[in-house]
């Protein structure tokens, strides 16, 4: 069994490929801005995630979405279905928490197929 993890932080890393599958750590945007801002944002940065392990958003399988505030639940979905080509969207859990920060109006955790199953 080879399990990869990379850039870690002490507490816990960025990213670990085992089997095939690329499972990220939550991010957030920057901070600040509305929740649309925060949500474009942090979507580019997941992105840019994904092509730095080996994979994209179109091998998304899983995502876990937490919104500081649930009335901003379309606000975010409409950038989300933006980001996304139609059929391509993975399974998806989307819930209310309450975030590291007050400044912070969402966190996306993301699980990926690799796009080649050497990494």
């Amino acid at each position: 069994m080879n399990i990869d993890r990379y850039n870690s932080n002490g507490r816990f890393h960025e990213a670990v490929v085992y089997n095939g599958t690329l499972y990220l750590s939550g991010q957030v945007a920057s901070g600040g801005g509305t929740v649309a801002e925060q949500a474009k944002e942090c979507l580019d940065n997941l992105g840019k995630t994904l092509e730095k392990y080996g994979s994209d958003k179109s091998l998304i399988l899983s995502a876990t979405v937490y919104l500081a505030d649930m009335n901003g639940f379309a606000e975010f979905n409409s950038v989300w279905d933006a980001w996304f080509e139609n059929g391509t969207q993975p399974v998806r859990t989307c819930v209310g928490a309450q975030l590291a920060a007050p400044k912070y109006a969402l966190e996306i955790t993301l699980i990926a197929a690799l796009k080649n199953k050497v990494h």
